[in-house]
């Protein structure tokens, strides 16, 4: 495997695990949100 095809694989990897880490923050914030609105 070429050293490029490698830094492409893993640049990709890292930026889908950071759009994953954002939404799932997105997430837990709404949650929390609609959490405090019901107590």
């Amino acid at each position: 495997m070429p050293p490029a095809t490698t830094r492409q694989v893993a640049l990709s990897y890292s930026i889908k695990s950071i759009e994953l880490i954002k939404y799932s923050t997105w997430l837990c914030q709404k949650f929390c949100a609609n959490v405090m609105e019901f107590q």
